[in-house]
């Protein structure tokens, strides 16, 4: 999921500034951007909405449709 981390980087938001903006923790933005947890498209919606982007092009070759959130 690095392409959120891409995303959030060419908006100039913080880690915590985007977990606020989505309502969790920045350790949960720290795992969704490393891979270790997938966020569901209604988070990937919201994390879209803050960085500019269409909320399909976090994903990369994931499959949202079986998105567990995890944190």
């Amino acid at each position: 999921m690095n392409q959120i981390r891409k995303y959030r980087l060419k908006a100039g938001i913080s880690q915590k500034e985007l977990a606020k903006g989505i309502k969790k923790t920045a350790g949960c933005v720290s795992q969704y951007e490393s891979g270790i947890h997938i966020p569901p498209v209604p988070v990937a919606k919201r994390i879209a909405k803050i960085v500019g982007c269409n909320w399909a092009d976090l994903y990369e070759d994931e499959d949202h449709g079986k998105a567990l959130e995890g944190c």
